[in-house]
């Protein structure tokens, strides 16, 4: 991801973050620790970041119900999103290292 934020100037951003994955089931065991249900409830995937020292934020992916039993993501899935969407970000990255100029 380091190369993903790049200045026209060639500096890097730096980017940080912390993931996290969850994978929600409601498990039912027997004797001996026998596995006898396992009802699905959701998944998700987090990335919450922050870019420079200015710009932070959180990207989910959820699929809820039943459903999440067919998705095997994991917290690289939002990681990944974000560096998707470095050159849509760009732009707004650096307006904001533009002098601010007092109102008139």
């Amino acid at each position: 991801m380091n190369k993903a934020f790049v200045r026209a100037d060639g500096r890097v951003l730096p980017v940080g973050g912390k993931t996290g994955t969850g994978d929600q089931r409601y498990d039912t065991y027997g004797a001996g620790g026998r596995l006898i249900q396992s009802r699905v409830v959701n998944r998700s995937a987090t990335f919450v970041f922050n870019i420079d020292e200015r710009f932070f934020g959180t990207l989910i992916a959820y699929v809820p119900g039943a459903q999440a039993a067919d998705y095997d993501f994991t917290s690289a899935l939002p990681v990944q999103l974000l560096k998707l969407l470095a050159p849509q970000l760009m732009p707004m990255l650096a307006r904001a290292d533009a002098p601010m100029t007092p109102p008139p």
